[in-house]
């Protein structure tokens, strides 16, 4: 069966392309190109190796935030290789300051080089999760600079979180005033 247009003289299948893929298959296969473009921009990615190394240099500065959760915290640890460090307890507390042990910036060194810090993703996200902290780390090292981001209950790495657990450690150890 053919439909004749007054404006075009040439016959025309009255389902053009249709018969060829049910409207489902038309459905899945225009929006597969888009899925697999729209993913691989999503900006997430790990690093590729070569972009950046383990290794840290001094002089170098690191910032962990703790943010989010059902009360809204915003605390804030920065540790720089020469031992100085200051912690900001957001609305909770006063700020403090303190020189660190000289082993305690090496080891932290230690902590972000085991993180690997300039080949991870940028964010590690829970999905379908609500009130949920938020952790953030930046370095900052010779002319390189890298922020990591993950949730609570996300894929983040082991070596990632143990970072995590070692900065309030250093919070906890250091620069929290003792309890009167």
């Amino acid at each position: 069966m053919h439909v004749t247009n007054t404006t075009d003289p040439t016959p025309r299948h009255r389902f053009v392309g249709a018969g060829l893929f049910p409207s489902r298959w038309r459905s899945i296969l225009v929006g597969m190109p888009l899925m697999i473009g729209v993913s691989a921009c999503g900006g997430t990615e790990a690093r590729p190796e070569g972009e950046g190394s383990t290794s840290i240099e001094a002089p170098w500065t690191y910032t962990y935030q703790q943010s989010g959760g059902f009360a809204g915290i915003n605390r804030r640890l920065t540790v720089s290789s020469d031992g100085k460090a200051a912690y900001d307890p957001g609305r909770v507390g006063q700020p403090q300051t303190t020189t660190l042990p000289a082993d305690a910036p090496k080891a932290l060194a230690t902590r972000i080089e085991r993180a690997d810090l300039f080949h991870q993703k940028d964010a590690y996200r829970c999905k379908g999760c609500a009130d949920q902290f938020m952790y953030t780390v930046t370095l900052k090292s010779g002319s390189r600079e890298r922020t990591v981001a993950w949730e609570d209950q996300s894929d983040a790495p082991p070596a990632l979180l143990e970072l995590g657990s070692a900065s309030e450690q250093l919070i906890q150890q250091y620069l929290v005033a003792p309890a009167q």
